[in-house]
């Protein structure tokens, strides 16, 4: 007989198993020496069947080990219909190949008599006097398909001899190929979903970035990991589509104003991402400011497609640290220990940041403090989610730096949580009286609960319908009548509170019975009545009952007068919809409200409607807040940095102050741009004045200069050194003077 494959016994591998003689089945018969070839049986053809207890199993995610019985462990039985036809050979032996062909992930196999193991295989071998064998299949964490594929040497090819420790396959017929018969089985393993239920944020390099200009790191590549509620990745978004949207959110420190982000060829303050393998990539930009960026990275469990909007979210946010030095000062708490306010029932995020030591920091809660139900504090830095008591809360948080010998340290902080208002309950107790084929709207308002608010209602005149955030109620009613309506308003809670009305709607207007004769009233403005602390900076917007004569609305007729009769400059009236006006302020504020002052909307009677009725006149009282401004404003970070070389020849500038400025002192004239012979040098030239100046913000200004000895295309001089002086002439808001300043940079080589 011809020698064949030889295995030896190979237990507890994990590339392959090896069982010996009746490991996978029932015993077979010996004459001492091992087992005997099986005989054919010319007629009848080899069969194979499989069956299991389980043909579906549970993730194992607690890693349970392989075990009959087991809710994660499938006993695999393999049958042959083959029996052998006897013979002067006597005993008969035979094997089988069992492989994992598909969702290796999904689970490992091993035999019987290795029940126990937590790990195995995707290959092993094993034999049968009785032409039945066993195999154990055990899921893992990762859901799939588990496809198993079965061999066994066709015996009218093949004989197979199964000693203690060995399995030899030959050929039965000299010349003859060895054959074999094949067949497939499947078990399923988990309950994939494919809808997103958790963001997982991985990190590319340590949590922190330095500065633009600093010679450090500036750039942070981050991937989202986006699972399923059993722990899988959900699927790849289709071809074109994005199920990633990332943003940078906007926080009271300067880190992020200038940070970026950056994906797909996108950069901006959001980004676009795709999925592949439920892993989204996208990089974070430091800015030229220290402290700490809050990044909010959201999809759609919905659809899996942030394209066509967000209809149930699941939302994750990090932060990221932006340092200036690392390990050359000491660690120290940024934050001011009075926390920004929050509202009971309302959702919260505030970012907690540090400087100094060993970046990435970590933050945690010191033992015996706690923080207001509902809240929660990241290893990074964030707290979040929403409070569920109102009150005022005092918790003590540690940071603790990355240094080899760590530094930490504590501070106490102090938060308020503002009640939601007592029960909800709607104000509105009548509303106003419309007119067929006229536009009308009135507004249903609630007080109490928690907001937001969601309204509905019933029996609206055809033509009118209720917005279901602002409970605004508007269209244009098609019929006359008294309607008889139902409003419902519906807190954060869940809490439902409904209300009756009636609304009367007169006829046709034009003449006769149902001519419009009811002047026009103010359903608000903003500021309202008696508003207090509000900002200097803030435009005036009224609403009115009815659809107003939009010649009659002008910065004449409507106009902001200190209490006492001096009246304010405002820059002009724009008509938002048939019923909203805004009187602006100048631009970038360049006019403000004094501090701590009263003031009047007063809306003239030369207001009306479409029909010729006059407003009465109103006058909506409000005050300011705020201190008297008599500090001069800071210049807090300039690009290029003070001190930067190998600045890009075609560099523009930018410069950002501490405080809004008035756009009327930032001019070209204010800047100068010299050319010097090295770093605290001589002035060897001045540069023609600067161009192209834009506000990117009220307090961020950029603008560039040309040298005329640089070569085109390029502004500035390869290797050449400068001084950017500001002039004094610069004011803030409340006209305190910039008291003047310098920085230098160097360029580099042209590229």
């Amino acid at each position: 007989m011809a020698k064949g494959i030889f295995r030896g016994l190979a237990l507890g591998v994990t590339t392959s198993l090896l069982v010996a003689c009746g490991g996978g089945g029932g015993g077979g018969g010996s004459d001492g020496g091992g087992n005997s070839p099986l005989v054919p049986n010319p007629a009848e053809t080899l069969k194979l069947t499989f069956s299991a207890d389980r043909t579906s199993l549970p993730l194992n995610i607690a890693g349970d080990a392989a075990a009959i019985g087991s809710p994660y462990t499938s006993t695999i039985n393999l049958r042959s219909n083959y029996v052998a036809g006897g013979g002067p050979e006597g005993g008969n032996c035979w094997s089988a190949e069992f492989n994992i062909i598909g969702g290796a992930a999904s689970g490992f196999l091993v035999p019987p008599l290795l029940a126990g193991a937590t790990s195995g295989s995707t290959t092993f071998f094993t034999s049968s006097s009785s032409g039945n064998w066993n195999v154990l299949l055990t899921s893992t964490d990762k859901a799939g398909t588990v496809t198993i594929e079965v061999a066994v040497p066709n015996p009218d090819t093949a004989t197979v001899t199964c000693n203690d420790d060995k399995i030899e396959i030959g050929a039965r017929f000299a010349g003859t190929p060895i054959s074999y018969i094949r067949e497939q089985f499947q078990v399923a393993v988990g309950q994939a979903t494919g809808k997103a239920s958790q963001i997982r944020i991985n990190r590319t390099g340590a949590n922190f970035l330095q500065p633009q200009n600093s010679g450090g790191t500036t750039q942070l590549v981050v991937q989202a990991e986006v699972l399923d509620e059993a722990g899988q990745h959900v699927p790849d978004p289709a071809s074109g589509t994005h199920n990633l949207y990332v943003a940078i959110v906007d926080t009271a420190g300067l880190a992020d104003n200038s940070a970026l982000l950056r994906a797909g060829g996108a950069s901006g303050k959001w980004v676009l991402s795709s999925s592949t393998n439920g892993q989204a990539q996208f990089t974070l930009v430091s800015g030229g400011a220290t402290g700490a960026v809050l990044v909010e990275v959201v999809t759609d469990r919905f659809d899996n497609n942030v394209d066509n909007g967000i209809t149930e979210r699941v939302v994750n946010m990090f932060s990221v640290s932006v340092v200036a030095s690392v390990g050359t000062d000491p660690l120290a708490i940024a934050t001011a220990t009075d926390l920004p306010g929050a509202f009971e029932s309302r959702a919260y995020t505030t970012l907690l940041t540090a400087s100094g030591g060993v970046p990435p920091y970590t933050w945690s809660l010191v033992a015996g403090s706690s923080l207001p139900a509902g809240l929660r504090l990241s290893s990074d830095g964030v707290l979040s989610g929403t409070p569920a008591v109102s009150g005022t809360f005092r918790f003590a948080l540690r940071v603790t730096d990355s240094a080899t010998i760590a530094q930490s340290k504590m501070s106490e902080f102090s938060l308020s949580v503002v009640s939601s208002g007592g029960p909800l309950t709607i104000e509105t107790t009548s509303l106003p009286k419309g007119v067929a084929n006229v536009f009308y709207a009135a507004a249903v308002t609630a007080q109490g609960g928690g907001a937001p608010y969601a309204w509905s209602s019933t029996s609206l005149p055809a033509g009118l319908s209720i917005d279901t955030r602002t409970g605004i109620i508007s269209g244009v009613p098609t019929a006359g009548g008294g309607f008889p309506i139902v409003v419902t308003v519906t807190d954060l809670a869940g809490v439902t509170v409904r209300s009756n009305l009636q609304l009367e709607i007169d006829g046709a207007s034009g003449s006769g019975p149902g001519v419009d004769t009811t002047a026009p009233t103010l359903l608000f403005s903003i500021p309202a009545a008696n508003a207090t602390s509000v900002d200097r900076c803030s435009d005036v917007v009224v609403r009115f009952s009815e659809v107003i004569d939009p010649v009659t609305v002008t910065n004449v007729s409507m106009f902001v007068r200190q209490q006492g009769g001096t009246g304010h400059s405002m820059a002009d009236t724009i008509k938002i919809d048939d019923r909203t006006f805004l009187l602006r302020q100048f631009g970038f504020c360049s006019g403000p409200y004094a501090p701590n002052t009263q003031y009047e909307i007063v809306l003239t009677n030369s207001i009306r409607d479409l029909a010729g009725n006059q407003l009465a006149q109103i006058v909506v009282p409000f005050g300011t807040g705020g201190t008297v401004d008599d500090t001069p404003p800071l210049l807090t970070t300039s690009i290029p940095a003070e001190g930067a070389s190998d600045v890009s020849p075609n560099a523009t500038i930018s410069v950002l102050f501490n405080e809004a400025m008035d756009a009327n002192t930032v001019i070209p004239a204010a800047f100068a741009v010299y050319e010097i012979d090295d770093f605290d040098g001589k002035n060897t030239q001045v540069l023609p004045s600067v161009t192209s100046l834009v506000a990117d913000s009220d307090r961020r200004f950029t603008f560039a200069a040309k040298d005329p000895n640089a070569t085109s295309p390029n502004s500035l001089e390869a290797k050449k050194y400068y001084r950017v002086v500001i002039t004094s002439s610069l004011k803030d808001l409340a006209g305190n003077a910039f008291a003047g300043g310098s920085f230098e940079f160097r360029v580099g080589d042209v590229p």
